[in-house]
């Protein structure tokens, strides 16, 4: 038993905890890479490098409900000129891939228009947000994360 190895009542009930959250988190994690590598025809890096590219591009941004800053188009996107381009060595380096194999991710994105090429980097374009894909999979995430956050309740986490 964990408490008669030394372990208080608090520190047992905090890995509980944290084992409970692990379970939880990991279900969600392993959906959202399915669908994001669903719409990146199977490949898993296109997908991770795709979603690196939105969150640098976007990260600048205040999201908002109510957004009616001038940045943001039609369904609460951000127009592409909004749009913070990040260059391939940088993306290789926040993502820890080596220059090579991101550049030729990034070309390859490119190639089937789901990023394009800027002065300055690369964005992942609105057009290719707005994609019935991409539209699909963002509704999907959210009932994702919904599921994640019951799961979270059931697990004994409490939220504000």
């Amino acid at each position: 038993m964990a408490l008669s190895c030394g372990m208080d009542t608090a520190t047992a009930t905090d890995a509980a905890l944290a084992r409970r959250v692990s379970r939880v988190s990991n279900d969600y994690l392993l959906r959202a890479l399915r669908l994001l590598t669903d719409i990146h025809h199977g490949d898993m890096v296109d997908a991770i490098i795709c979603q690196a590219i939105i969150a640098a591009n976007t990260g600048h941004l205040v999201d908002s409900r109510d957004a009616t800053d001038e940045a943001h188009g039609a369904g609460g996107l951000p127009g592409d000129a909004a749009r913070k381009p990040i260059s391939i060595l940088a993306l290789a380096g926040s993502l820890g891939l080596p220059f090579e194999t991101t550049r030729r991710h990034v070309n390859r994105l490119i190639k089937i228009g789901s990023c394009q090429r800027v002065k300055g980097g690369v964005i992942v374009p609105a057009g290719t947000l707005a994609d019935p894909r991409f539209l699909h999979a963002a509704e999907t995430n959210l009932a994702y994360v919904m599921r994640f956050v019951r799961g979270l309740k059931r697990a004994g986490v409490p939220l504000d």
